[in-house]
């Protein structure tokens, strides 16, 4: 498994877009003292602009990635799950929460992060061995991202190179 970015509560907006797009992520947690208190994703970011194009119409889009700390945009509580849960629990707390992305840890500490894509991606490429239920978790995931309005922001921000 390869090493957890994370970012603190003070980085900017900025830095934020540049950690998605360099290290091709889409979700990352934020720290404070070494301990976990949040997880932002692409989709946070999308809602905060959307909300701050309605509300700020006079800021400079350069003032909003300098301006913007990460505690803004962060979501709370971070959904967890132990490594060696199986991936149905994993699923299920996707379900439960209705969120992107469940932070695996291991003997109490992060040690990587699970999202909806990534066990998406597993099913399919499982999906002989596992046809039923690979099929009825896509299902259910194109028709809770439908839902949510996923589709959309993930094809805006690819367009835009993110």
């Amino acid at each position: 498994m390869s090493d957890v970015i994370f970012l603190g509560l003070n980085d900017n907006l900025r830095t934020l877009l540049n950690c998605f797009q360099h290290n091709m992520i889409s979700h990352v947690p934020v720290v404070e003292e070494g301990k976990l208190i949040g997880m932002v994703s692409k989709t946070d970011v999308t809602d905060y602009l959307s909300r701050m194009e309605v509300q700020e119409k006079g800021q400079s889009f350069k003032d909003v990635l300098e301006q913007t700390e990460v505690k803004e945009l962060m979501i709370q509580p971070v959904i967890k799950a132990d490594i060696s849960e199986p991936r149905s629990n994993l699923l299920q707390k996707l379900n439960d929460h209705q969120v992107g992305s469940v932070v695996l840890t291991e003997n109490g500490k992060v040690a990587g992060i699970v999202t909806a894509t990534d066990l998406l991606q597993f099913y399919a490429a499982n999906s002989q061995e596992e046809e039923g239920v690979a099929d009825q978790f896509i299902g259910k995931l194109n028709t809770w991202m439908h839902e949510h309005g996923v589709h959309h922001i993930s094809k805006a921000l690819s367009d835009i190179g993110i």
